[in-house]
């Protein structure tokens, strides 16, 4: 069900436009939003499909300056306004905004002069051509790209009531292991799932590991898949007795092979030894932050692959090995000549410093087994056969409220981070060309401007909202800042929150097709996994 809120103002909606919004309870809130009979279907009992669009008539353009100080965005002002006053027909508004400014709160980002009214592209490069000189500082962009602006939108909800919904809710890896990426549709498709949406973020080029590598906690079953990315948040889907999901903040886990009393801690899982994408993992005490999008090296770990990894890396002749059976008998790796892990099997790997301590464990020990722990805010999670978790951040609604102080140590901070920053082309989001590859022009272009948002909010109920705004295409949708994204998802009645991988990624797949235009040129995106919604057995 959509909970009635009070009304206030969301994504600076002009007035409001539907016929039926409230015939299907929408809240006030979300009343700039259109929603016909058609934009509503029953997939099972506890199982609805909403699609909401909203029309703004906003199509201006503006041309955005680079992020700078106070002092320097008022003197670019200066030097703006000297030339557009030359041509007394101007409508065209020059204005200092600050870049940092996230709701009530304000980090240290930078100031950027926006120069705006502009009909189209064209007379924007016009502009941008008289500004001679100063015209290399400028990017045109479509207004709707920055928050507070009117904007196209088309959500896609889907609302999973688990008290009515007798289906379940599970994560799918692509094509079955770690190893790989696969289409949602597809995975969809083979597994006769009722609907699905992309999940976590993950490795996507060799550069940076293992393509298809959760870049965080993944756990199918019970069975851990990928360590989580320290003090993040995560999803966790709990099967029986029955469906429930949970937003667990502050995440981290523990890892360890144990033998006859003794125990040797294992920094990884189904990885590329010496490579953590999107960091936040501890060197022995030291905790190395998290940092979205970035890559961060670690010379010295032991890393466990298991069967879910798929076909086994070529393995460095420099790491320490020991092959583990299913039965936890240790074998000699020599022993092993399979291209791939047998179920129940593990090969640990261990590198730099680590390595005498495998080579010490294993000469003592006969047998060993791979066990492991989840915490979130410090406390034991208990983890059993239906318990799956997915990784996300940041965390977008936190008993009610949007803990915009927390993003910053789940990864999503404008400050210098360690390790080497990653974009995917296909999602060039950097506010500053120029800049591209500063930390706090990362953070603008990611968190605060519009995009592709896939996010899923828990009501006070247990119901949950899988919510996917398209974006990048200012004709038919701009997307969502980070910040709308929590609004929209707490105008819906959730109260916990995590936003999920978004960009190309995002996907909403209901009855075998895409409910909207995937940003990719290329259509829809392969991704590491995704959340699918089965049907009730008996169906």
């Amino acid at each position: 069900m959509f909970y009635k809120m009070p009304a206030v103002i969301v994504l600076a909606l002009a007035a409001a436009i539907p016929v039926f919004a409230k015939d299907f309870g929408l809240p006030d809130s979300l009343a700039g939003f259109s929603l016909t009979e058609s934009d509503r279907i029953q997939l099972h009992p506890g199982l609805v499909f909403y699609s909401l669009s909203h029309s703004s008539g906003n199509d201006q353009y503006v041309l955005s300056g680079p992020l700078t100080s106070m002092q320097d965005a008022s003197h670019q002002m200066v030097q703006v306004n000297a030339v557009l006053d030359t041509n007394k027909d101007s409508v065209f508004e020059a204005e200092v905004e600050n870049a940092g400014a996230i709701g009530k709160d304000n980090f240290d980002v930078g100031y950027r002069l926006v120069v705006s009214g502009f009909a189209n592209p064209v007379v924007a490069q016009q502009v941008l051509h008289d500004l001679g000189e100063h015209a290399n500082k400028f990017t045109i962009h479509h207004h709707s790209s920055f928050p507070g602006t009117p904007a196209n939108q088309q959500l896609s909800v889907l609302e999973v009531i688990p008290e009515k919904f007798r289906g379940s809710v599970q994560m799918k890896l692509a094509k079955d292991q770690v190893e790989g990426v696969e289409v949602v549709s597809e995975m969809v498709a083979r597994t006769s799932a009722v609907a699905g949406v992309n999940g976590g973020f993950f490795v996507y080029k060799k550069a940076l590991g293992v393509i298809g590598d959760p870049a965080g906690l993944a756990i199918i079953n019970g069975q851990l898949i990928s360590e989580a990315v320290a003090h993040r948040p995560a999803l966790l889907i709990q099967q029986e007795p029955q469906l429930r999901f949970e937003v667990l903040p502050d995440v981290t886990t523990q890892l360890r092979l144990q033998a006859e009393g003794r125990s040797l801690p294992v920094n990884g899982i189904n990885r590329e030894p010496g490579k953590v994408f999107n960091c936040g993992f501890y060197k022995e005490a030291s905790l190395v932050s998290s940092a979205h999008d970035t890559v961060c090296h670690s010379l010295d770990e032991i890393v466990v692959l298991t069967s879910d990894y798929g076909q086994l890396p070529d393995l460095s002749p420099l790491a320490a090995m020991a092959y583990i059976d299913h039965a936890g008998q240790i074998k000699p790796v020599s022993t092993f000549e399979k291209k791939a892990l047998p179920e129940k099997h593990l090969l640990v790997i261990a590198t730099g410093d680590k390595r005498q301590a495998l080579t010490r464990f294993t000469a003592s020990s006969d047998s060993a087994t791979m066990e492991f722990e989840v915490f979130s805010n410090g406390e034991l999670v208990t983890i059993d056969a239906g318990t799956s978790l997915i990784n996300g951040g940041p965390t977008l609604l936190l008993n009610g409220a949007k803990p915009v102080d927390l993003w910053q140590q789940e990864g999503w901070s404008p400050l210098h981070a360690e390790g080497v920053l990653s974009q995917d082309e296909k999602d060039d989001i950097a506010s500053d060309p120029v800049a591209r590859g500063k930390r706090a022009v990362f953070f603008d272009g990611w968190v605060n401007k519009r995009h592709p948002r896939t996010a899923v909010g828990i009501a006070p109920d247990g119901t949950a909202y899988f919510v996917v705004a398209y974006g990048r295409d200012p004709t038919k949708s701009a997307g969502l800042t980070i910040y709308e994204m929590a609004q929209v998802l707490s105008d819906l009645g959730a109260v916990r929150a995590i936003n999920l991988d978004g960009g190309g990624s995002s996907v909403m797949i209901v009855n075998g097709k895409a409910t909207g235009m995937p940003s990719d040129r290329s259509g829809e995106r392969a991704v590491a996994d995704a959340l699918l919604v089965l049907p009730p057995s008996e169906d």
